[in-house]
């Protein structure tokens, strides 16, 4: 498959690694990540993209007569209609030949009957392995609009919950290659609102112990990028070419679970992510809309020294797509 090599390689103006993108021939982004996985066995694939942002409502939301998503299929604009299909279509069409898929929240603009089926049609019955963050835009069904919501946040995580493929605030699984060998843990977290919840610890110390036992890499997917432990200054920003910059550098401190206004559950979790550093050999995120990379400033449980390198992926909704194409040797 012909591609074009945008930054990141010997031949293109940004020659960081970290950066390295291409561009096949339908417009789609691919960022490609190598993991040191250690164990036996053929090289395993996930496809990783964030930030869909499904925005359609059909004739079920019309007849529903939801007044805060009338007023928001109104006045929200930007990817309406469904506009965001096209790219997610090649995202889709390059993950078929991955290993995994996994998305990383705001896949749905906002919460509406239209936008679910979408997803069913173009994400869930593509490919019933699929796993799936959460963002905060899953569960508002106010987005531009002029009108509060008379539901209540309960009821729409309940909505969510039975069409999600897994469950909304943890979930695991092995990565397996081709000949079923564990390549990988793959661990996806609700952080969308920067704050990791106090149900997130017990599990997430089970996949640690095991992901130690076994022998193997814990690969970390959330929404949202975490504070990377450099102190207040700590920022993310954009490379190759800008999406949102309304707000980059992005403040880590400030944004970033861990950081500045984190709970004390949030600040329990992040210990456990930055004590463990040997283990966990990538975070891998979106929200903020643009190609950016960081680290993690961490340790082993012995205290010595490791980064862990976090990835934050643009917005797939912007021109073709973008993916992260993680493989685990």
């Amino acid at each position: 498959m012909e591609m074009q090599l945008l930054c990141g390689y010997p031949d293109t103006p940004d020659k960081n690694l970290n950066h390295a993108m291409f561009r096949l021939p339908n417009g789609l982004k691919v960022r490609p990540i190598q993991i040191c996985g250690g164990t036996p066995g053929k090289a395993a694939t996930v496809t990783a993209f964030a930030d869909v942002h499904l925005n359609f409502c059909d004739e079920t939301d019309r007849e529903e007569a939801n007044p805060s998503i009338l007023s928001t299929r109104e006045h929200r604009k930007w990817m309406a209609d469904g506009a965001a299909v096209p790219a997610l279509r090649n995202a889709m069409d390059l993950a078929a030949d991955s290993d995994q898929t996994v998305l990383i929240g705001d896949v749905l603009d906002y919460l509406s009957h239209g936008a679910i089926r979408l997803m069913q049609k173009e994400i869930l019955d593509r490919d019933p392995s699929v796993c799936m963050a959460i963002g905060g835009h899953e569960l508002t069904r106010v987005m531009q609009g002029k009108v509060p919501d008379p539901t209540s946040l309960a009821s729409r995580y309940e909505v969510l919950r039975a069409v999600w493929p897994n469950d909304l605030h943890y979930h695991s699984r092995y990565l397996r290659n081709a000949a079923g060998q564990k390549k990988a843990r793959l661990v996806l977290l609700d952080n969308h609102t920067d704050q990791y919840g106090a149900d997130l610890l017990a599990p997430f110390r089970e996949d640690l112990a095991l992901c130690r036992k076994e022998g193997l890499p814990l690969l970390l997917f959330q929404h949202d990028p975490i504070y990377t432990n450099q102190g207040e200054t700590a920022a993310a920003d954009w490379f190759y070419e800008p999406g949102d910059v309304s707000e980059m550098p992005w403040n880590l401190w400030e944004n970033g679970a861990g950081g500045k206004h984190s709970t004390e559950e949030t600040k329990a979790l992040y210990r456990l992510i930055v004590e463990n550093g040997d283990v966990i050999r990538g975070i891998f995120c979106g929200h903020i809309h643009n190609h950016c990379y960081t680290e993690v400033l961490a340790s082993d449980p012995m205290g010595n020294p490791v980064s862990i390198p976090q990835y934050i992926v643009t917005a797939n909704a912007y021109h073709q797509g973008c993916v992260l194409q993680i493989t685990v040797e």
